[in-house]
């Protein structure tokens, strides 16, 4: 079995089909393109098809290979968490701008609720530190999800970004474990697709996808509390039910 005999075979998009290829014989895209006639092992074949019948079923690329790009960064990733998804990005990226239009705060307390696989906090930290923001401000990282099955995959996440030091890891929900602290910045990408349509997902948690029966239930209850755990000047940046990101004082 070769690459180009995968490639013309499979009834997968070419692009998952290179994903999965990539993974399993260990080259990078300009590989499978430059030697198509590359033969598999049986080893590599057996996981191969393995992985094919995954995909061909709609399991998510993300889960088979256990890894998704977010912000720059690969994630570990499988279906105790959500997979991350690129509008998300926005939320680093309006952290980083308050951030750097607050240069005389000199503390900096930052919460992220829902982290899930801990993506968007753990990015944040990195761009932190590669910003050698930390040179100006003392940094806060709490993190919190009312699942302790993703928290387990956040922490992987950390400790293999080298930043698990960096985060205080809480599971509980919403504000519960952090119902005392006020923040500077409180991060939140919570549950927000209406519960019916929630349910045509098969492979990603519900719990980190049902938001009530129109989708608002969970930010909702984030509206009504999070002006009590703000510090004076403070932002909440959240993500609604159409991808777009809002922030409020």
């Amino acid at each position: 079995m070769t690459i180009n005999s995968i490639l013309s075979t499979t009834q997968l998009p070419p692009l998952n089909i290179r994903v999965l290829l990539s993974v399993i014989i260990g080259k990078d895209a300009s590989y499978l393109v430059a030697r198509p006639e590359h033969e598999l092992s049986e080893n590599e074949t057996q996981k191969w098809e393995t992985w094919s019948r995954r995909a061909q079923s709609g399991e998510p690329i993300a889960y088979i290979v256990n890894k998704q790009e977010f912000y720059g960064y690969d994630f570990y990733v499988d279906n105790r968490v959500l997979i991350p998804r690129p509008e998300t990005e926005e939320l680093i990226d309006k952290a980083k701008v308050w951030i750097q239009n607050h240069p005389h705060r000199n503390k900096i307390s930052i919460l992220e609720l829902g982290t899930g696989s801990g993506a968007v906090t753990i990015a944040l930290v990195q761009e932190v530190l590669k910003l050698n923001l930390t040179k100006k401000h003392s940094f806060n990282f709490i993190a919190t999800d009312v699942s302790p099955d993703a928290l387990n995959v956040a922490k992987k996440n950390a400790a293999s970004h080298g930043v698990f030091n960096h985060i205080t890891f809480l599971q509980g929900n919403l504000f519960e474990p952090v119902s005392s602290i006020k923040f500077d910045i409180i991060l939140a990408n919570l549950p927000y697709v209406p519960t019916e349509e929630s349910q045509t997902n098969r492979f990603e948690p519900q719990l980190a996808l049902d938001g009530g029966n129109n989708g608002t239930k969970i930010n909702e209850q984030l509206l009504t509390k999070y002006s009590s755990h703000l510090n004076e000047g403070g932002i909440l940046i959240y993500e609604k039910y159409n991808g777009s990101i809002e922030n409020l004082t």
